[in-house]
């Protein structure tokens, strides 16, 4: 790859090729990334991973447009047991999703859009600098997830581990459904449990729930939100970023945590300002906890 040059993002999904090595950037710096997608459905530096670890690498001054599904500066989807360390996107970047009427929801984040299947998801010693943009092209079409980290954590298959810790977030984050600093939703079924640890993050930046219709919606410096059997644990985490929410229906929004049904949070606290156009369920700390399902997720060593 040279630098300044336009970057044709590769075709994947979970049944094509996908990155399945170790990429060591060797603490180099790729800059001046324009990155398109041919497909229109997927933008990123490399593929989807099943079993890859992403490592010691910084991407600069990268450009990322015309996606619909998944966009991120580094992967778009972790489908095994991925690994991403010390991997930085920083300079003058844009991660720009393209609404599209066809497609219900599109993922966009600085350095991973979904983690769709596989039992372990390990992100460590990442950040996102406070020169890049995460936003939509349009406010109100689609169900738009993004974050600074992590935009969306899912699965129907198996229990899943993510670990994510000493992250830094530093970005604007908007989107017109969950906008989180560091991670925007995390859901799974019935049948099967996440685990989400976030440890010693920090978010800088100002995130926005940009639908000025009657979507729900959530931001949260943090996490913007967690559905049943997702087991959240948030420790040493902090927030300085200002949550601002739009429009009518808005489902609930935080400092930390906008709505979850589970969730751990110690050592956390939060500096940033929390602002809506009406009055539903915000908090300096949490937004909301449900309390509509009963029992409480697995702990994480049941999971392991």
């Amino acid at each position: 790859v040279s630098e300044g040059h336009t970057y044709i993002s590769p075709d994947s999904n979970e049944n094509d090729a996908q990155f399945c090595g170790t990429f060591n950037g060797n603490n180099h710096t790729i800059s001046n990334l324009n990155m398109v997608t041919s497909d229109n459905a997927t933008v990123s530096f490399l593929p989807f991973l099943g079993d890859a670890t992403i490592k010691d690498l910084t991407l600069e001054n990268v450009t990322i447009e015309n996606g619909y599904s998944w966009n991120a500066a580094f992967a778009p989807v972790s489908l095994g047991d991925d690994k991403i360390i010390n991997c930085h996107l920083t300079g003058n970047s844009v991660i720009k999703t393209k609404s599209d009427l066809s497609k219900n929801w599109n993922y966009s984040a600085g350095i991973i859009a979904d983690k769709y299947m596989g039992s372990k998801l390990e992100i460590r010693d990442c950040s996102v600098g406070e020169n890049v943009i995460i936003y939509p092209e349009s406010a109100n079409v689609g169900r738009e997830v993004a974050a600074g980290i992590l935009a969306y954590a899912r699965d129907n298959t198996a229990n899943m581990e993510i670990d994510i810790t000493n992250c830094v977030n530093r970005a604007q984050v908007k989107a017109n459904y969950r906008a989180g600093g560091i991670v925007a939703d995390v859901t799974t079924p019935k049948s099967r449990n996440i685990y989400l640890l976030v440890q010693n993050c920090v978010n800088y930046g100002d995130i926005y729930a940009t639908n000025t219709s009657t979507t729900e919606q959530s931001a949260a410096g943090i996490l913007a939100s967690s559905f049943p059997y997702s087991a959240v644990y948030i420790d040493g985490c902090i927030n300085h970023g200002d949550i601002t929410v739009y429009g009518t229906s808005v489902d609930a929004s935080g400092g930390i945590v906008g709505y979850t049904n589970w969730c751990s949070i110690q050592n956390t606290y939060n500096t940033g300002t929390v602002t809506a156009s009406n009055t539903n369920c915000l908090g300096g700390i949490v937004g909301q906890i449900r309390t509509n399902t009963t029992g409480v997720p697995h702990t994480r060593e049941e999971q392991i």
